[in-house]
């Protein structure tokens, strides 16, 4: 894992900043691997009742793309 801090050059404090960051990281790294593994998927659907702004420009376009593939392997199940 990488960590990238600015606000100290002293080659020393960086390195015990780097330190103290990677065991932090590491730390919600773990953390976040328990909730990952025990989520359950929310079933979700190209046009849902649900309100997404700018920022979710990239997950209205994964339903998209997600809408057509599934859309085009039922077709070709219906051949």
């Amino acid at each position: 894992m990488r960590t990238a801090q600015k606000f100290t050059n002293i080659p020393v404090l960086k390195q015990i900043t780097d330190s103290i960051s990677m065991i932090f990281s590491i730390i919600v790294l773990n953390q976040d691997k328990r909730v990952v593994a025990t989520q359950i998927p929310i079933f979700t659907e190209l046009k849902m009742n649900e309100n997404l702004v700018a920022g979710d420009k990239p997950i209205a376009t994964y339903r998209r793309m997600r809408d057509k593939m599934k859309n085009e392997n039922s077709q070709k199940e219906q051949k």
